[in-house]
């Protein structure tokens, strides 16, 4: 069993930014897209930093979702989507090089770390929507909740280590074998790179333990798109009774209990709709 000593923030720092596609550039590209001035050119000028994202946008917007011919410039793929959705196509491009990762310190394997991150961004998303939330601050913090885990097992992955099982208490485990949590990893990683406050906390409080005061409601938002995510079958184990939708939650957000039945037919069609744009 791997002794719990606590990794310093320069290692934890340094493996983050060892990372394929690092989320980074979304902070960035958030920032640029919601300049009222922002011009194309800037977009393409920033997707082109890295090769490999700007291949996978240019790839999804090739999806018979979006039509026409297909096309091979960067700048032609933001022209086609518009500015409205490219925030939306980076996400996913940077999210599906991150998911190509396993997680073997935590059990997890690439197929269900892929459609658990994409299904639990989308639920937030439509979430959001439902409650008066901003839909875009929802959606990132829950494609970024897990950047603490990914760094974790970047790092301990040769070490030894047993699993949680899906009865544990997530939080206490990864104290107990690590000396912090993954949320608190990626809170420092996130702040590091300049995310905002409101991704931040969010991302900081998305399990919504102890009182529900203190945790932000974007992060009981983040919480409730959790459960969506554990009914489709693709949360990560020591996870699942974190997204139990309480009364006390539901209040937060300003959501009906009654609601969540239509909002997950919504949610279910919804990704069904974005695995075609992937595909």
């Amino acid at each position: 069993m791997y002794a719990a000593t606590k990794i310093s923030d320069e290692s934890l720092l340094k493996a983050a930014a060892k990372l394929p596609a690092s989320p980074a550039i979304l902070a960035e590209f958030n920032e640029l897209t919601l300049d009222p001035h922002m011009v194309l050119d800037e977009v393409t000028a920033l997707l082109r930093r890295d090769s490999t994202l700007a291949a996978g946008v240019v790839r999804v917007s090739n999806s018979p979702v979006y039509g026409g011919d297909r096309i091979s410039a960067v700048e032609d793929a933001v022209a086609r989507v518009g500015l409205k959705e490219i925030y939306r196509l980076v996400s996913l491009a940077t999210t599906a090089r991150l998911s190509e990762m396993a997680l073997p310190v935590y059990g997890v394997f690439v197929g269900k770390l892929a459609r658990g991150t994409l299904y639990h961004g989308l639920a937030a998303e439509k979430l959001a929507m439902a409650c008066g939330f901003d839909r875009r601050v929802a959606y990132t913090a829950s494609l970024v909740r897990t950047l603490g885990m990914r760094v974790v097992d970047w790092i301990l992955r040769d070490a030894d280590w047993v699993a949680p099982a899906s009865s544990s208490d997530m939080l206490s485990w990864e104290r107990d074998t690590f000396g912090r949590t993954s949320p608190e990893v990626a809170h420092l990683i996130l702040r590091d790179w300049r995310f905002g406050e409101d991704v931040l906390d969010a991302v900081i409080g998305q399990y919504a333990v102890g009182d529900l005061d203190e945790v932000s409601p974007m992060a009981v938002l983040v919480n409730l798109a959790g459960h969506f995510t554990a009914q489709a079958e693709c949360s990560i184990a020591g996870e699942q009774h974190y997204w139990e939708p309480t009364p006390e939650k539901l209040a937060v957000v300003g959501l009906q209990a009654d609601a969540m039945g239509d909002l997950a037919q919504d949610i279910e069609r919804e990704f069904e709709r974005t695995m075609d744009i992937l595909n």
